[in-house]
């Protein structure tokens, strides 16, 4: 060691436990690659509302509307740049200024210690699938996908997603 202290993003214990109480219906998944579907049971069809459903089909990961779950069938969209946008969303919110409030808030509930904007970036970043996705959980109601206007696996647009925070 150089005497330099390293920090160390804090671990979210409670978070699993807490969204299990609060979201059953939003229960991370694992794809067949053992990759999180970050985004399950919080991603929903934007034209009939039902959840979108995290498939896996190598060497792809997607969200759908799937027809045998009681969806339409319109929505698909790839996993990972979904994600990415959401993570990117996620962090730009709770960063901002206005945040801090709520981080403070998040920090006492979910068993962040001293929760601010770094900590929480530090955190976000360091944290694997099921815990980004029992934050998310924490942070968010829903995220709606609108249909792809270029076909069913078009190219992630921001204008297709809405956020629904909590």
């Amino acid at each position: 060691m150089d005497g330099r202290r390293t920090r160390r993003a804090p671990r979210a214990p409670m978070v699993h436990a807490r969204t299990r109480a609060t979201r059953p219906e939003a229960t991370g998944v694992e794809a067949s690659d053992g990759e999180a579907l970050v985004l399950a049971g919080v991603a929903v069809c934007g034209a009939c509302g039902t959840t979108l459903a995290g498939q896996a089909q190598p060497p792809d990961r997607l969200y759908a509307c799937e027809v045998g779950g009681g969806g339409c069938g319109i929505v698909r969209v790839a996993a990972g740049p979904l994600e990415d946008l959401v993570a990117a969303r996620v962090l730009a919110v709770m960063t901002a200024p206005q945040a801090q409030v709520r981080l403070v808030e998040l920090g006492q509930t979910s068993g962040l210690d001293a929760l601010t904007a770094e900590a929480f970036t530090h955190w976000w970043r360091d944290a694997d699938g099921p815990h980004r996705h029992a934050m998310i959980v924490l942070l968010l109601d829903r995220i709606r996908v609108a249909p792809a206007l270029g076909g069913r696996l078009a190219p992630v647009d921001v204008r297709r997603v809405t956020f629904l925070w909590r």
